[in-house]
C-alpha cells in the first residue's frame, strides 16, 4: 500500500532530494533567488524540453522522409540493386554503415519483419544530419539531397547543415534531461521552422501551429545575469 505524499509539500527539497544535489545545483546558480525559484526554473526547462522535443519529433519525421525520398530516386537512377543505405558506393562512409547495421538489428531484435520504411524510421537523427554533413557536398548534397529542399535559394548545404546539427545537439541534450534554459531556443525554434519551410511551406505552417515553444518562452523565470 502505497502513503499518501503529505500536502504540502516542498518543491526544491523534493528536488534536490530526488535529482540529486549536484543536478538542482545548477539551477540554484542560475536564478537570484532561492529554492523557489530554481525550483520554478526546472519545471520550465522540464516543460519547454518537453514542448520542444514533440515538434523536433515532427520536424525529424519530415526531414528524413524528404532525405530518404531522394535517396530512393538516386538509387533508382543509378540501375544498382536493393536499397541505398545498404549500397557501399551510394553510402561510402563505415560509420553509416554501423549505423545501418545497428538500425536492423534493433528492428530484429524486436521481432520485426525489416521493411526500408521501419530502417527509415529507425536510423537516428544523427544519421540523417551526416548525409547533409561536408563530405558530402559534391555527392550526395549537389547530386540529390538539395532536391529535398525545394524552397532554398541558393541552394547552400550550410544553410540546411548548420541549423541541423544545432537541433541535433540541443534533441540529445533534451533526451539526457540535461538543463535547456540558457540556450538560444527562440533561434533554434526559428531555425528549426525555415528548414521545414525550405521543404515544405505547408510543413512549416503545421509545425508552427503545433509548437507551444514561443509561449512558453514567454514566461522563462529569470536568470542570473
Amino acid at each position: 500500500m502505497t502513503t499518501p505524499a503529505s500536502d504540502p509539500y516542498d518543491l526544491g527539497q523534493l528536488l534536490e532530494r530526488r535529482i540529486s544535489a549536484e543536478r538542482f545545483g545548477r539551477y540554484r546558480r542560475a536564478v537570484p533567488g532561492g529554492d523557489s525559484d530554481a525550483a520554478a526554473l526546472y519545471v520550465w526547462n522540464a516543460e519547454v524540453a518537453s514542448a520542444f522535443g514533440l515538434v523536433i519529433g515532427q520536424f525529424e519525421v519530415i526531414l528524413r522522409n524528404a532525405l530518404n525520398e531522394q535517396m530512393v530516386a538516386r538509387q533508382v537512377a543509378s540501375g544498382r540493386p536493393g536499397e541505398w543505405y545498404d549500397d557501399r558506393v551510394t553510402l561510402n562512409d563505415p560509420h553509416r554503415h554501423d549505423d545501418v547495421a545497428k538500425a536492423r538489428s534493433q528492428i530484429l531484435n524486436a521481432g520485426k519483419t525489416e521493411t526500408p520504411g521501419l530502417m527509415v524510421a529507425e536510423l537516428m537523427f544523427g544519421f540523417w544530419r551526416f548525409l547533409l554533413g561536408p563530405r558530402h557536398q559534391t555527392t550526395l548534397w549537389a547530386q540529390s539531397l538539395r532536391h529535398a529542399f525545394p524552397y532554398l535559394s541558393p541552394q547552400r548545404r550550410s544553410d540546411v547543415y548548420d541549423p541541423v546539427q544545432r537541433l541535433n545537439k540541443l534533441r540529445n541534450r533534451m533526451a539526457h534531461h540535461e538543463p535547456v534554459y540558457a540556450e538560444p531556443l527562440a533561434d533554434d525554434h526559428d531555425q528549426l521552422l525555415t528548414v521545414a519551410g525550405y521543404i515544405d511551406p505547408e510543413a512549416e505552417a503545421w509545425l508552427r501551429d503545433l509548437s507551444r515553444v514561443p509561449a512558453l518562452l514567454d514566461t522563462r523565470p529569470a536568470l542570473l545575469p
